[in-house]
């Protein structure tokens, strides 16, 4: 994994988490 993919795996989750509660 690069770091590239991890800060983009972090930024869907909480994409996804703020996108549950709204």
């Amino acid at each position: 994994m690069t770091l590239t993919v991890l800060v983009d795996l972090e930024y869907v989750n909480w994409y996804w988490c703020y996108g549950g509660l709204v």
